[in-house]
């Protein structure tokens, strides 16, 4: 089962992987392919949205799944006057 992480607008994320090489990291928005390369992928995410950081080598696919968010209102600014 995959792992869900939460990050938001404009944090950058880095995906990376060990094992036999070579090894492929593809980060996806939903279906779309972002960055595909080898050992290390790095995005700056740009919106709101599911992405997948997938690693795949010929022992088998291990894939990290995450949520990005706009960051809500500062509690403060919920209060009543």
């Amino acid at each position: 089962m995959p792992v869900v992480e939460r990050a938001f607008v404009s944090e950058e994320m880095t995906c990376s992987a060990t094992g036999s090489p070579p090894i492929h990291i593809a980060i996806l928005k939903d279906s779309t392919v972002l960055v595909n390369t080898t050992n290390l992928a790095t995005v700056r995410f740009r919106e709101e949205g599911n992405y997948s950081c997938v690693a795949t080598s010929k022992y088998g696919t291990d894939v990290q799944e995450i949520v990005v968010i706009i960051p809500g209102e500062p509690e403060a600014n919920n209060h009543d006057h």
